[in-house]
């Protein structure tokens, strides 16, 4: 008895020190996370926390952007849905699709309040849609533009350099684009022949601002521009565009509006040189917007501007069709 008595006793000293040293080792790891988190914001420029409702999308000391869980990524998961997950490589990954500067480190706070210490703090500019919520990306573009670029760029101080290619195959073509360019932007172009010949227009940025290329694109007769990635044609200018043939089926246009609205926006659309248009009549329209993948974001301003509508969406989903919504 004595002796089962003294094992008890053993066992249970025993089970008190581990406790004892869980707790301690609980307490020390979760005091240096603490101290690792606090360190790693510290020496970031750009990040992400991703909180219990909202993500917070930070530049530094000039702006912070929050996103809101329910902002709908695609047609069936919100950003909350997937936070859910767990999945934070994919929060980071599905937000750098639209932000117009890539953000690479994050941390998670799953409790208290979030501190962020910027010049400016911005709700991510939304519009809704079939009731749900969608990131407004003209906006979101022109809020990075006045917060956060600087204006100490090659377009403020009049030195742009456009490199003008012509893909059609008309002779002189490159050099009349370039020519127009000219005479409207102080900036100065090389033009030349593309190696082979292009469907699409196409457009690579180096560093001038989204409100700059959107001026050249509406200075430009072509209509049809896609967005090659930077570095995809190797250049010392600041801007390329490639001058294609826009030849008949490049891509669908699709407006939905009342009846009347939108055969009304389909002739005028083909008036003036689009093809592949189609009037939707029928849909419940709430709010006027175009709708576009990323490729294809230049074409839908252009599109955009023509028509007078303000906002545009950018859908991942669509592949070679802009839908126009027009609320009549």
């Amino acid at each position: 008895m004595v002796r089962n008595s003294r094992q008890r006793k053993n066992k249970l000293k025993f089970l008190m020190f581990v406790v004892t040293a869980i707790a301690v080792l609980s307490v020390v790891l979760v005091l240096n996370m603490g101290k690792r988190n606090l360190g790693e914001t510290e020496n970031w420029d750009n990040y992400m926390v991703i909180g219990k409702d909202n993500v917070f999308v930070v530049y530094g000391e000039k702006l912070a952007i929050q996103v809101p869980f329910e902002i709908s990524m695609n047609k069936d998961r919100t950003l909350g849905d997937i936070a859910k997950s767990k999945n934070y490589e994919e929060v980071v990954r599905s937000l750098n699709e639209i932000l117009p500067e890539k953000v690479e480190n994050f941390k998670v706070v799953s409790r208290g309040q979030v501190e962020i210490d910027a010049k400016s703090m911005k709700q991510i500019p939304e519009i809704a849609m079939n009731d749900k919520r969608y990131v407004l990306t003209s906006s979101l573009n022109g809020m990075f533009l006045e917060l956060y670029y600087d204006s100490a760029t090659a377009e403020g101080n009049n030195n742009i350099i456009i490199d003008v290619l012509n893909a059609n195959g008309r002779s002189g073509y490159a050099r009349e684009a370039g020519e127009k360019l000219a005479k409207t932007f102080p900036l100065k172009y090389n033009a030349a022949n593309f190696d082979t010949f292009e469907q699409y227009s196409y457009i690579q940025n180096k560093d001038l601002s989204d409100e700059k290329l959107k001026e050249i694109v509406m200075e430009l007769d072509e209509k049809y521009f896609k967005i090659k990635e930077e570095g995809a044609l190797p250049t010392l200018a600041n801007a390329v565009v490639v001058l294609g043939r826009e030849q008949e089926g490049l891509l669908n246009i699709n407006i939905y509006s009342t009846e009347k609205t939108a055969a009304a926006t389909e002739r005028q659309l083909k008036r003036i040189g689009y093809k592949s248009v189609k009037g939707i009549a029928g849909k419940d329209i709430d709010n006027s917007f175009v709708e576009y993948n990323k490729a294809d974001y230049y074409t839908a301003y252009k599109l955009a501007e023509r028509l007078g509508i303000k906002h545009m969406v950018e859908n991942k989903d669509l592949k070679e069709e802009i839908n126009i919504f027009i609320n009549d």
